[in-house]
């Protein structure tokens, strides 16, 4: 494979010699290369697009939960800020970003006990028998369920 420089590389791309090398000090350019400090450039390589060019605008919060669930963005906000009290997402700049500050398998653990307790009694194998009271199970699920029992004892 042959190799061209920076300068080559500008000139190919019509840009500047300094973008060429930022571009490659990213890693937007696959097998560039540096050695020393002279950047090797794969001669196929594509110019990159520009970061700062203008992207599709983003889907908020409150318009996922309006399109799916008929929430509006005033109810998106309290359930927000419920949950930021309760410590269970943290709101950061810049546009007010969520992110969860409790793992899914924390959720779903507690969410399970919340469902046994109430719909079976804090009873584990009754949720189990109504789960599997009316479907048929391949070999493979029965095997895996054994292996899972086989773990808790």
């Amino acid at each position: 494979m042959k190799y061209l420089s920076v300068k080559e590389i500008a000139a190919l791309w019509n840009t500047s010699e300094r973008s060429v090398r930022n571009y490659c000090a990213a890693g937007r350019v696959p097998g560039a290369f540096l050695t020393g400090k002279t950047w090797n450039i794969p001669e196929n390589a594509e110019k990159p697009e520009r970061s700062n060019k203008s992207k599709p605008a983003l889907q908020t919060l409150a318009d996922i939960l309006k399109e799916e669930i008929g929430w509006n963005m005033n109810t998106t906000y309290t359930v927000i800020k419920k949950c930021m009290a309760k410590g269970a997402i943290e709101r950061k700049e810049p546009n007010f970003m969520c992110h969860a500050l409790i793992a899914k398998e924390v959720v779903q653990e507690a969410e399970a006990e919340e469902l046994i307790g109430k719909l079976f009694g804090g009873s584990p194998d009754q949720l189990f028998a109504a789960l599997i009271g009316s479907q048929k199970l391949s070999k493979e699920q029965i095997e895996n369920l054994r292996r899972m029992v086989a773990e808790l004892e």
